[in-house]
């Protein structure tokens, strides 16, 4: 009879002298982490590696908080025993969402660079018919998917082995013949992978997937359920032994989250009707060269389109002399065009999408991403910086694969300073140049405030969260501070936003920017009418509602 064991999470101090190879790693490993620039393993990498190298363990937990490097303690050791056992698939990493798949699968082709390792990503959103075929041509060693999709590649898998295999399986067999030579089964972001949502896939994963297999769980915010998914992950394996590293243990003297110590966690209290204006101010000055840039160019265009206004009066007054109206005309528009210039080399002075620089020192560029609790959200918000002047990308679920890809390939590059998105890039994203996250709207989860301010401070570099506060949020504030046992600051960055008066001068912009941004997004389908009525209607530009009796307030609450 096999015993169930289940271990208590060790506890590990990180030892400056320790080197990847003195963790047992191959020289060709160590190379691949120096060319990265990986000096020293991590405290998680420190306890994981080993351990995963050791083949007694059957299953290995890892949490640390974010930007500690967990998918290299992971990885790392994976590449090692394919080096010795080179077959295709030899692992498997799931991943919740397709832009972690892809940045695991580039981390993995960078670590494994010198033992030729063959990845393939396995997500929606592409063409299925193309990765199935890639995956039975190639036999990639690793491959990194969302587990939606690569469900639905053992759905086929499984109803082709029938087809060639007739005869009858043992009862309740569902074990999918081009896994049977897996070695690794890796959850990463494992708290989010085991909730209700893909209960029905990973159900189908593990019953397809061998027995003899080694599981791996890693995640920044596995401390309140180490003990659950111990439990469950041992159940699925038989005799399993169970090393679980916890690195968040005995960091704060209370709460259950932590988050690195180069973060600096902020609020701003602010009217939840007027939000967008508050964020727009903090970003103009945080990203951009502030509101006066803005206001002056606006008024720019202002006087560009009275002046096209003016011109095509003075070209109707004249129509009866057509031939010289025409020659005119045309010389009066190109010498117009001229003088209106945009990024894109455009001459064109129209209010278009294409938005004027905001003066910035590329050696002081900073990026900065914005979190929505929705995907309406998210587009209305991003189309309202654009409108302002401000390089920004938007990333959601309801935008097609590619548009995905190349929002994210924007923002790394530099070329957006600003990502607006949902939840959907709050985990695993490593984009080191991230100096400021902003909370357009408070999490009601605290593990994902965890995850969404996880995207800066990463490696040890600075960073600021900041959290836009309304009058609806202080509970969640409060249960933020609770549980990860620190305090938010009230904001005191660039721009003064805690003075109204101030802020007040965008209002007008904003909510012209917001009234257009919704009718050309309700018009092309991308938000319904339902949406725009749960986020309330705009208010009315003559009586603005203030911070001031509002902050006043909610002060005397905390």
């Amino acid at each position: 009879m096999c015993t169930k064991q289940r271990a208590l999470p060790v506890q590990m101090a990180l030892d400056q002298t320790q080197t990847f190879a003195g963790l047992g790693l191959l020289p060709s490993l160590c190379e691949a982490c120096q060319a990265l620039r990986l000096q020293r393993p991590t405290p998680i990498q420190q306890a994981c590696i080993p351990a995963v190298l050791n083949e007694r363990y059957r299953v290995v937990i890892g949490a640390a908080e974010t930007g500690s490097g967990k998918t290299a303690a992971f990885v790392l050791p994976i590449l090692q025993l394919l080096v010795r056992d080179p077959c295709g698939p030899f692992a498997v990493i799931l991943t919740p969402t397709r832009e972690l798949a892809a940045q695991i699968a580039e981390q993995t082709l960078a670590l494994g660079s010198r033992v030729g390792v063959r990845v393939e990503t396995v997500v929606g959103g592409l063409d299925a018919v193309h990765q199935t075929t890639v995956l039975e041509r190639e036999r990639p060693h690793i491959l990194v998917a969302t587990p939606g999709r690569l469900a639905a590649f053992i759905r086929q898998q499984q109803a082709a082995d029938q087809t060639l295999l007739p005869r009858r399986r043992p009862e309740g067999s569902q074990r999918c013949r081009y896994f049977c030579r897996l070695r690794f089964l890796v959850l990463d972001e494992a708290d989010r992978l085991l909730e209700e949502g893909f209960a029905a896939d990973l159900a189908t994963l593990l019953g397809a997937l061998p027995v003899t297999r080694r599981t791996l769980l890693f995640s920044a915010t596995m401390s309140r359920q180490m003990e659950r998914i111990q439990q469950l992950v041992v159940a699925e394996t038989e005799g399993s032994q169970v090393f679980a590293f916890d690195a968040n243990r005995g960091l704060t003297d209370q709460g259950i989250y932590a988050t690195v110590a180069s973060l600096k966690h902020y609020y701003l209290l602010v009217p939840a009707a007027i939000r967008d204006v508050y964020a727009a101010y903090v970003l103009l000055h945080v990203v951009g060269s502030g509101e006066d840039a803005v206001l002056k160019m606006l008024r720019r265009r202002r006087r560009q389109r009275e002046a096209r206004t003016a011109d095509e009066d003075n070209d109707d007054a004249d129509n009866d002399h057509v031939g010289r109206d025409e020659t005119n005309g045309s010389m009066e528009a190109t010498a117009l065009g001229a003088h209106i210039r945009f990024p894109n080399g455009e001459t064109d002075g129209s209010e278009s999408r294409s938005s004027p620089t905001i003066e910035s020192s590329s050696a002081s560029m900073v990026l900065a991403m914005v979190f929505t609790a929705s995907c309406a959200q998210c587009a209305i918000f991003a189309s309202i910086l654009d409108r302002l002047g401000l390089p920004v990308g938007a990333l959601h679920g309801r935008l097609s694969q590619p548009e995905r890809i190349a929002a994210l390939q924007g923002f790394k590059s530099g070329r957006h300073r600003i990502l607006v998105c949902t939840d959907l890039a709050a985990r695993g994203l490593d984009i080191p140049k991230v100096h400021l996250v902003l909370n357009f709207d408070v999490p009601r989860d605290v593990s994902v405030y965890v995850h969404r301010v996880g995207r800066t401070a990463r490696a040890g570099r600075p960073g600021q969260a900041l959290s836009m506060v309304t009058q609806y949020d202080i509970a969640l504030v409060q249960a933020i501070e609770a549980t990860c046992g620190i305090r938010l600051a009230a904001w005191d960055g660039p721009g003064e936003a805690t003075s109204d008066n101030r802020v007040m001068r965008i209002l007008a912009p904003v909510l012209k920017a917001r009234r257009i941004a919704r009718l050309e997004l309700l018009e092309r389908g991308t938000i319904t009418q339902a949406e725009l009525s749960d986020l309330g209607n705009p208010p009315k530009l003559a009586r603005p509602r203030t911070a001031s009796k509002i902050i006043t307030k909610l002060s005397h609450t905390r």
